[in-house]
């Protein structure tokens, strides 16, 4: 039987061993018969600090479960971009083929560049996330745009996918897409847009700004942000089964395999299909947005 795919999670970042959001919260970690709760999943990097992580994850849930595929995803998230210290902002000078790029973001292109399977996320805009003290973006707009646009030029420029977080902030997503695919290095060659809060109207015009073919752009929502919304089954709805995929968006590896069944769910009733076609059209969506075989 086909297994749901969760497409964007930080379990790497959780208190629960990563290993559980395969087999399922009562599953026994030492139990290596127990089956597999997922066919994949994609663990998203918030910053350079998770990256190690990442990679070793990528390596060990493959030889502790090998039915599940684990991709790894590097970025800087905007909540976390101004923890990047001065120094890594410096150019990158120890490798001509990294030459003009940050440091943080010479990193990232070597990272996705060479570590089997990896895409670039967690990335994107973020006109949300206040500090409690100044009341001011925790990152300036400005600031994030720049990051932004570097890591989809890296994801442009070594054809990979890229996840993308986009919270209040559509006008300056919109013309930053519209620079980049004006630009020599245009847009990546698949972009998913993930716990996508947009209004039906906004469907359209990424659809038309970043490619309406099937496989150019998957959208997806998270119980934990999209569900409380009441015009969430109607964007569903205009995306379509085709260009939907699953996600949990969860930290905590136990919580996974709770959130993708909600999200199956919520995802049926919206579409009204039954909930094994969700799953396989999703996994199957998930494989060809990661390149999975």
């Amino acid at each position: 039987m086909i297994l749901p795919f969760d497409s964007h999670n930080h379990i790497h970042l959780g208190p629960t061993p990563p290993l559980q959001a395969l087999l399922g919260p009562t599953a026994s970690l030492t139990d290596a018969s127990a089956a597999a709760a997922v066919s994949g999943v994609a663990i998203m990097s918030t910053h350079p600090r998770d990256f190690d992580r990442v990679i070793g994850l990528a390596k060990e849930l493959p030889l502790q479960r090998p039915s599940v595929r684990v991709i790894p995803c590097f970025g800087v998230h905007p909540w976390f971009l101004h923890e990047l210290m001065d120094s890594d902002w410096v150019v990158a000078d120890d490798d001509a083929s990294f030459a003009q790029l940050p440091k943080w973001a010479a990193t990232i292109e070597q990272l996705v560049a060479f570590t089997p399977g990896a895409i670039v996320g967690e990335i994107g805009l973020d006109g949300f996330h206040f500090d409690p003290v100044t009341k001011e973006l925790v990152s300036p707009m400005e600031k994030q745009v720049l990051a932004f646009q570097i890591q989809m030029e890296i994801a442009a420029r070594l054809q990979k996918p890229v996840s993308v977080h986009g919270v209040q902030c559509f006008g300056s997503l919109m013309e930053t897409l519209s620079q980049l695919k004006k630009s020599k290095i245009k847009l990546p060659p698949k972009i998913y847009f993930h716990a996508f809060g947009g209004k039906l109207g906004t469907v359209d015009q990424l659809l038309a700004l970043c490619g309406k073919e099937p496989g150019q752009v998957y959208f997806g929502f998270a119980s934990v942000v999209n569900f409380r919304s009441s015009k969430t089954k109607d964007v569903i709805r205009r995306v379509g089964i085709e260009r939907l995929v699953l996600e949990s968006d969860h930290e905590d590896a136990a919580l996974v395999p709770t959130a993708l069944q909600d999200c199956i769910r919520y995802v049926a009733e919206a579409l009204e299909l039954d909930e094994q076609t969700v799953i396989e059209a999703t996994t199957a969506n998930a494989y060809d947005l990661y390149g999975l075989e």
